[in-house]
């Protein structure tokens, strides 16, 4: 009697999990495939992919993102270009001078800009504080602004820069009669 008990409960869960499984499937995923997925998710690790998307000149979702640190109207939609750097400024301004590791960082950046991938570009300045760094940079051309700030990610972690969490916005731009390009670029870590 307690073999057939056994065999009962086994067979009462072996047709649970089946159900289980078959109620994840889909159309396009029979019921072995979601099992099968589930072994490849623990047993492999998962890829992650990051997009980075750069905006050349600032708008309205930009300026929200840098609101944390400025306290901003709750009325406001958009925000005028000049309002919008001077914002970034005042939040940079109001970081604690720089330490140990903003010095690190800003040698870091430096090192990064000397780097082939930077052609095109010169660091006038880099100041780091607590969580900002504010870069002024002069390019050659339109193109190597382009260039540049699509690479910024790779162009500091080949210098060593950990990327991981930092985010820039470039809210001051001018271009010169010469045809160089002149920016202030601010990189900040998460929602600073």
């Amino acid at each position: 009697m307690k073999k057939l008990i056994t065999w009962a409960v086994l067979g009462a869960i072996a047709m649970a999990s089946y159900f289980a499984l078959r109620s994840r499937a889909t159309p396009d995923h029979p019921p072995g495939a979601a099992a099968k997925k589930e072994l490849a998710d623990v047993e492999e690790p998962r890829r992650i992919v990051v997009e980075h998307v750069v905006s050349m000149t600032p708008s309205a979702s930009a300026a929200l993102s840098a609101r944390s640190a400025i306290e901003a109207r709750p009325d406001d939609v958009e925000v005028a270009p000049a309002e919008f750097a001077q914002r970034i400024e005042d939040a940079f301004a109001m970081e604690p001078p720089s330490d140990r590791d903003a010095r690190r960082m800003s040698s870091s950046i430096a090192a990064a800009f000397r780097l082939p991938a930077a052609e095109g570009a010169l660091l006038e300045n880099v100041e780091c504080r607590g969580t900002r760094c504010r870069l002024q940079i002069s390019f050659d051309d339109a193109e190597s602004d382009r260039r540049v700030a699509r690479d910024m990610f790779d162009l500091l972690a080949s210098s060593g820069v950990d990327t991981h969490g930092l985010r820039f916005v470039i809210p001051t731009r001018s271009d010169e009669p010469n045809g160089k390009v002149k920016a202030t670029l601010h990189l900040f870590r998460g929602d600073s």
